[in-house]
């Protein structure tokens, strides 16, 4: 596996350690959840993977927006933590991984991703309903879901593709799921894996995209579970309105 894979299993996992927090009484498993949270911060600095890192600083920024209190103060604790780290920690390897990946998040440019996202645009305008075809430049990674799979397998497979990754959102926004926290909370998780997946080759290898199509599953189950949930008490509150009558 990939940095860019292993950063991305970890910037997953994130918004699942804030809701374990959120919803645990358990001082140690908070604690605990928490050096966690901040140890996946670093070992993605450390990884160097940009994606990763782009990732972990969105969610951040959807969560702070979202809700105050404790999410704030964990995303406020980690770059502290994270800066610590360094002060104390001075190691040779850190300094070169921290000097690294500071001139990979500052360095311009895609990596070559925008002549290989033109060529395959190119691809798909000369093979757009079919594709290119599942073996045809199989060692190739477009780097985006999407494209890549618009590429191998044609708009007729990349439009239902688009329509399942793209549902959760629409079940995020149309009824309302942002009311509940642990969902507002779940939905970073989802964030996480746009946001990477946007740039880097996350959900169509094989075993870093079982691993991403499972946290998306993962999201939209308890999207789904959520409004169950709120229409059930619904019917129960309006039954013992009746009953009340």
């Amino acid at each position: 596996m990939t940095s860019n894979a292993i950063g991305a299993a970890l910037a997953f996992g994130v918004p699942l350690l804030i809701l374990c927090i959120n919803k645990t009484s358990n001082k140690f498993i908070k604690v605990l959840s928490a050096i966690e949270i901040a140890l996946i911060v670093v070992t993605v600095f450390l990884l160097s993977s940009r994606g990763s890192i782009l990732a972990l600083t969105i969610t951040a920024v959807y969560l702070f927006l979202f809700k105050k209190g404790k999410i704030k103060m964990i995303y406020m604790g980690t770059p502290v933590l994270l800066i610590l780290s360094f002060i104390f920690l001075k190691v040779e390897l850190l300094k070169e991984t921290f000097e690294l990946t500071l001139k990979r998040i500052s360095s311009s440019g895609l990596n070559g991703r925008e002549d290989l996202w033109s060529e395959g645009f190119k691809l798909i305008k000369s093979n757009p309903i079919y594709g290119i075809g599942a073996r045809n430049g199989e060692h190739m990674d477009f780097h985006n879901p999407l494209l890549h799979i618009s590429v191998h397998y044609g708009l007729i497979a990349a439009i239902p593709i688009t329509v399942i990754i793209l549902s959760p959102l629409f079940i995020f926004v149309r009824f309302k799921v942002y009311r509940d926290k642990s969902a507002v909370i779940m939905m970073g998780t989802y964030i996480a894996i746009i946001v990477q997946s946007s740039f880097e080759a996350i959900l169509t290898p094989l075993i870093t995209g079982v691993l991403g199509w499972y946290f998306i599953g993962l999201v939209y189950g308890y999207l789904l579970m959520t409004i169950k949930s709120y229409r059930d008490k619904k019917r129960s509150d309006m039954e013992d309105l009746k009953c009340n009558y």
